[in-house]
């Protein structure tokens, strides 16, 4: 209530104002359907905590939805900065990747962040399907085959595994002309 905003001190106040925000934010982009009247919402909870992840991802989630491609970039680049989990790092990364791929018109900058992705998390498959689609596209067989490698060890699937070696195999024979 207000009185007790009153009475709060600057951390419980802030606290109060990033809840009322993150309330907000959540009511116009969800229950109203208006998520572009969301997004000062997330700034104000960013400007108060400027390490506050779930704010970020869902402005990310916001920019991605309406568009806005640079905004979107911008705000990877923040998360990229702060978040240090292996998996979430990764994750972050692989939509920079597919972000420059897409939206932004920099194919030539996106293996460079699907790299970055698999240096956080070895068996994020969203990056290693990425770079083995672009290895194949520019018949850049030595790395492929890296990447494939790579692909053998993240799959759970014993399907999948058989595939996936199946395409190491054939990359040694076909391309590189070696058994």
């Amino acid at each position: 209530t207000l009185q007790e905003l009153a009475g709060a001190d600057g951390h419980e106040e802030r606290a109060i104002k990033i809840a009322l925000c993150l309330r907000c934010a959540k009511w116009y982009g969800q229950e109203l359907g208006h998520p572009e009247y969301a997004v000062p919402y997330y700034t104000q909870i960013l400007s108060l905590d400027p390490t506050n992840y779930a704010a970020m991802q869902s402005q990310a989630d916001l920019y991605r939805h309406l568009g806005q491609w640079q905004m979107l970039a911008q705000m990877l680049g923040r998360m990229a900065e702060i978040v240090r989990g292996g998996k979430e790092r990764a994750a972050v990364f692989a939509q920079m990747g597919e972000l420059c791929e897409e939206h932004l018109g920099l194919p030539e900058q996106a293996p460079s962040y699907y790299r970055q992705a698999i240096e956080a998390d070895p068996t994020n498959l969203v990056a290693i399907t990425s770079l083995e689609r672009i290895y194949k596209a520019r018949s850049d067989w030595p790395e492929l085959l890296d990447i494939l490698k790579l692909k053998v060890a993240a799959l759970s699937d014993p399907d999948e595994v058989v595939e996936a070696r199946l395409a190491v195999a054939e990359v040694y024979e076909l391309r590189l002309e070696r058994v």
